[in-house]
C-alpha cells in the first residue's frame, strides 16, 4: 500500500511550485478545487519518487493530494475514465487503447523514462525463453508489448508459455522461488534481484535500450477535470517539473526520500546513481510531439492500437508547453525531438 510522508523543503516555496507566469490564476483554480486524486498503477516504486516529492511539494503549499494505487492498469484506465480519480500515472498503451474508444483521457507529459527488463533464470538467449513460462503485468501493461515486440523481432521461433502476474515484485518473488523462468520487471526490482541472487538470473532485453523513442509510461488527466481546471492542470505539471528537476544530481536527498516513504533499502543507494544517470525523470517532462507520433506507430505496429488513431487524440501538451514557459527550459537534459524506431538487437540462440 502506497504511504505518504511528510519531505521536509531545500529551498523551492509554493511560490516556485505554483510559477512566477500565470500565478493568480493558478492560485484562484486551486483555491475553488483543493482537491486532485492521484491514481498509480501497482505499488509504490522507486520510478514514483519524482511524483511523491512534486506531491509532497503542493500539499505543503495548500492544496489537498490524495494517492490511490490499482493493482492492474485495466483498473486504473477505468477510474480515470470515470473520474473517479483526476490524474493517472501508468501505462501509455493502456490508456491510449481507452481514449481510442472515446474515454475523456489525454496525456499531458511523461512519468518515468522506460524501467522496464525482461529478465531470465541463467544465460540469456532464445533458447532460455523457449517452452518456458514468461510472466507478464496484465495483456494492457506496457511491458507486456514491449515483451512481445522484443520476442517477436528477437526470437521469433521462441514459444513461451505466457501468464499473468500483477506486481513486479509478485514476479520477481516467482523468479526467485523457481516457480517462473522468465519475466518483465522494474529496474528496481532487477537491481534487487542482483542483489538477493546475484548470479542467478541476467538481463535478456533492455527495452529502453531497444526502443528508445518509445513512450511507455505518462502522466494523463481526465478530461472534463482538465477542461473545470486548466490552470490547475497546468500547476499539477509545472509542480512535476520542479520536482524532476530538484532530484537532478540529488542523490542523497533521492536516498533520503526513498527511505521516508517506502522504508530503508540497501537498494535505494544503488539505484539513486543509476536513474539520475539515465535521467529517468526528464526536467522538461520527456513528452514531445515527435514522440507521441512514435509511440502510437509502434503500439499500432506491435499491438490491437488502431492505426485511426492521431497524437491529438491521446495527448494533450498544452499543459506542458505552458508550464515550460513559466519555468523555462532545462539544458540539463533537452528532450529530444529525433524520435525514430531503432528496433531490436538480436538475443542469439
Amino acid at each position: 500500500m502506497r504511504r505518504s510522508a511528510a519531505v521536509a523543503v531545500t529551498g523551492l516555496a509554493a511560490a516556485v511550485l505554483l510559477g512566477a507566469a500565470g500565478a493568480c490564476a493558478d492560485r484562484s483554480s486551486i483555491a475553488t478545487s483543493p482537491r486532485i486524486r492521484i491514481g498509480y498503477a501497482g505499488t509504490l516504486d522507486f520510478s514514483d519518487m519524482a511524483s511523491e516529492l512534486a506531491h509532497e511539494r503542493l500539499r505543503e503549499s495548500g492544496v489537498a493530494v490524495t494517492t490511490r494505487s490499482f493493482p492492474t492498469a485495466e483498473l486504473i484506465v477505468d477510474a480515470l475514465a470515470r473520474g473517479d480519480v483526476d490524474v493517472a500515472d501508468g501505462s501509455t498503451r493502456a490508456f491510449w487503447a481507452a481514449a481510442a474508444k472515446g474515454a475523456p483521457i489525454r496525456t499531458v507529459m511523461d512519468h518515468v523514462v522506460d524501467v522496464h527488463r525482461l529478465v531470465v533464470a541463467g544465460e540469456p538467449g532464445c533458447r532460455a525463453i523457449d517452452g518456458v513460462r514468461l510472466a507478464l503485468q496484465s495483456e494492457a501493461a506496457a511491458g507486456t508489448a514491449l515483451a512481445r515486440a522484443y520476442l517477436a523481432r528477437a526470437c521469433p521461433d521462441a514459444r513461451p508459455d505466457v501468464l499473468f502476474v500483477p506486481g513486479s515484485t509478485n514476479r520477481m518473488a516467482a523468479l526467485l522461488s523457481g516457480s517462473l523462468t522468465a519475466t518483465v520487471l522494474q529496474l528496481s526490482d532487477v537491481v534487487r534481484l542482483e542483489r538477493l541472487a546475484p548470479g542467478r538470473v541476467s538481463v535478456m532485453a533492455d527495452f529502453a535500450r531497444e526502443w528508445p523513442t518509445v513512450e511507455t509510461t505518462g502522466v494523463h488527466v481526465n478530461t472534463r477535470f482538465a477542461a473545470a481546471h486548466p490552470d490547475w492542470v497546468r500547476a499539477y505539471v509545472r509542480a512535476r517539473l520542479t520536482a524532476n528537476r530538484e532530484i537532478a544530481g540529488h542523490g542523497d536527498e533521492l536516498v533520503a526520500l526513498a527511505n521516508r516513504l517506502m522504508g530503508a533499502e540497501p537498494d535505494w543507494a544503488t539505484l539513486a546513481p543509476i536513474y539520475m544517470a539515465l535521467p529517468a525523470w526528464d526536467p522538461n517532462g520527456g513528452l514531445t510531439r515527435e514522440g507521441v507520433k512514435a509511440t502510437l506507430d509502434f503500439l499500432v505496429r506491435h499491438t490491437r492500437l488502431s492505426p485511426a488513431l492521431t497524437p491529438e487524440m491521446v495527448a494533450d501538451l498544452s499543459y506542458l508547453d505552458a508550464a515550460l514557459r513559466d519555468l523555462g527550459l532545462s539544458d540539463a537534459h533537452p528532450a529530444s525531438t529525433a524520435h525514430t524506431d531503432t528496433g531490436s538487437r538480436p538475443a542469439g540462440p
